[in-house]
């Protein structure tokens, strides 16, 4: 019976503390805590809205994104004196086989990699970073819906771009934008498959357009000259997943991260621009592999004082001419400007160089060139480097 009491009365003081509590300054924050922020009827609406335009996005997209698993066999190790080691019990008939039961030790046999894709047509053609699947023995693509398939290879190693090419058919596929309407500020989605957490988006915006940068891989340094930085969380197996806008159209590949010590996202992402990646894409499909055209040009960008010193608009700058090559055959000197290629204008460089590139070997290109105050057109066939 006392203990019915005791704890009958420790009910009751428990429901004084809780009833002064409420009544307290300090209760009535906890009250304010757990009430609903109070939006407009127009603010819930905007909210809303945005909301199932940003699900909507997703569950368009998600689909046409994959995982990307990779097997690498290594190189067979032998051990210090193993040879020596087996002549030793071969003198016991020990055979070989025998030998490498008893003391064979546990070297791994395979290094096993992950990155993220996205299908770019319904027939199996998966876009992803060459380094992704750089020395792959063995690829295995998981699909959105669960389902598994193997893939071969297509590789461009010095622009990092690969497809990834597996049977199947009637996949769904990405809309690829064009990334040179790409600026910064505009919001954007990083899809993809983040330490194998599959299904992943993240969202931020773009940071920066055009970012030049040598990045180290595992395999190689490669230099990336126009880059889309982004703060959209990218980190290590997202290489490979589509950038995407907010008409769900892919602007780029994420591809690196600048992460300082931690290893993870620091809000400093890098995406190849997807008109880049076009190109190499059409030449894999077509012919198997990427050749770029190749002039044999040292360019630089004009400053706006070299505009109007040179008395040019816009166009890349010839620093030098590499001897013996397709544009010393065809006169082009140091210090000449191209402004335009096949009649195209030239806005800098990176245009001119992606256009070299896009022609391809062996092609006959145009240039009108500004040397010294005076227009000159001249034709070079591209050569391959």
């Amino acid at each position: 019976m006392k203990r019915w009491w005791l704890l009958l009365g420790m009910v009751a003081v428990l429901g004084v503390g809780i009833t002064l509590a409420l009544r307290s300054p300090l209760g009535a924050i906890a009250q304010e805590r757990l009430a609903a922020v109070s939006f407009t009827p127009q603010e819930r609406t905007t909210l809303v809205s945005l909301e199932s335009a940003l699900s909507r996005l997703v569950e368009t997209v998600q689909p046409t994104v994959v995982h990307i698993k990779v097997k690498k066999r290594l190189p067979q190790m032998r051990l210090p004196g193993e040879e020596e080691m087996r002549q030793f019990f071969r003198r016991f008939d020990i055979p070989d086989n025998e030998l490498r039961r008893w003391f064979e030790f546990p070297f791994p046999r395979f290094v096993q990699g992950e990155g993220s894709g996205v299908i770019i047509r319904s027939d199996g053609y998966i876009l992803t970073n060459d380094h992704v699947v750089s020395g792959a023995d063995e690829v295995e693509v998981t699909f959105a819906d669960g389902s598994k398939a193997n893939g071969t290879v297509l590789r461009a190693p010095n622009v990092d771009i690969a497809l990834v090419k597996v049977e199947r058919r009637n996949l769904p596929t990405a809309v690829l934008g064009d990334s040179s309407t790409v600026k910064p500020g505009q919001i954007v989605f990083a899809f993809g498959s983040p330490f194998g957490l599959e299904k992943t988006v993240t969202m931020g915006i773009v940071s920066a357009i055009g970012r030049r940068e040598v990045i180290r891989g595992a395999d190689m340094p490669r230099f990336y000259p126009d880059l889309i930085q982004t703060d959209a969380a990218i980190n290590g197996g997202n290489s490979g997943g589509p950038l995407v806008n907010t008409r769900g159209e892919v602007i780029g590949i994420n591809t690196a991260i600048v992460s300082g010590f931690t290893g993870g996202n620091v809000g400093v992402g890098f995406a190849i621009p997807i008109n880049r990646a076009k190109a190499v894409v059409r030449q894999l499909i077509e012919k198997g592999s990427y050749v770029r055209g190749y002039l044999g040009v040292g360019l630089e960008d004009l400053t706006p004082d070299m505009k109007e010193e040179l008395k040019v608009e816009r166009g890349a700058l010839v620093t030098e001419v590499e001897r013996g090559s397709p544009a010393d055959k065809a006169g082009i000197q140091a210090g000449d400007v191209i402004v335009e290629m096949d009649g195209k204008p030239i806005e800098n460089q990176v245009a001119l160089r992606d256009m070299i590139a896009e022609k391809g070997p062996n092609a006959e290109a145009r240039f009108k060139i500004v040397r010294g105050g005076r227009t000159l057109t001249v034709s070079a066939t591209l050569g391959t480097h």
